[in-house]
């Protein structure tokens, strides 16, 4: 009984000196459960490449490691992922909208919130700051490639029953 009046002074203390003692608990008890290098940026990417990326097909392995190499890991490389907010992420797609690639920065959200979700599976992080950001490039329209009803078919001409040589 005793103990539990002490650790109750310790909080009053605590309390009145502006400091919450639960946060100082969480805080302490994530900093036991993960080691400072591993909550890195580079490290979860790093991670993020060989446990869930690894498994899919050749070109999009090629296409989130060039994401993550060329705009997520240099932006943020040495700060730790539970540092990020979501002012941060907002800076980072508008960099990549304002070079003038609005479709490359839907994409780098939509593969930076695949690593969020990773890293808050791994318990690196509590919460993903990807929540509720929207698409910087706004909607995309897909192109145009297959015949629509109503327009003109051109007719496929057989390039060896149409010379004249045969």
């Amino acid at each position: 009984m005793k103990e539990a009046r002490d650790l109750a002074r310790k909080a009053h203390v605590q309390i009145a000196g502006g400091t919450d003692p639960g946060t100082l608990r969480r805080v302490a008890r994530l900093a036991k459960r993960v080691p400072a290098d591993h909550e890195l940026v580079e490290n979860v990417a790093a991670q993020f490449l060989a446990r869930h990326v690894k498994g899919l097909a050749r070109t999009t392995v090629r296409e989130v490691t060039r994401i993550l190499a060329k705009d997520i890991v240099p932006a943020w490389r040495g700060r730790r992922l539970s540092q990020i907010g979501r002012a941060d992420v907002h800076e980072l797609l508008d960099g990549i909208v304002d070079r003038g690639a609005p479709t490359q920065a839907n994409r780098t959200l939509s593969w930076l919130k695949l690593l969020c979700n990773f890293a808050v599976q791994r318990g690196v992080i509590e919460v993903s700051p990807m929540a509720a950001i929207k698409p910087p490039g706004g909607r995309e329209t897909p192109r145009a490639n297959c015949v629509r009803y109503g327009t003109p078919l051109t007719p496929w001409v057989n390039p060896i029953a149409a010379s004249s040589n045969f």
